[in-house]
């Protein structure tokens, strides 16, 4: 991907300004196109924080114990 690289985090950053500027546009329309709108934003939130919360957690899980010192 051009705009973000093979970063995961810039990618959920990405769909994050996206998910804010489509529920920005829901303000300005008329109210029968302003649902849709409304809803890709919201989910767009929601899968940010899904995305973030897995990325965490994947690192956190691969990160390996540190080894005992021997006394």
């Amino acid at each position: 991907m051009p705009l973000v690289g093979g970063s995961h985090r810039w990618a959920t950053g990405a769909i994050l300004v996206l998910g804010v500027a489509t529920c920005g546009l829901g303000s300005k329309v008329s109210r029968t196109a302003m649902k849709p709108f409304a809803i890709l934003g919201s989910l767009a939130l929601v899968l940010t924080v899904l995305a973030l919360w897995a990325l965490s957690t994947v690192r956190h899980a691969a990160h390996l114990p540190a080894r005992p010192v021997a006394t």
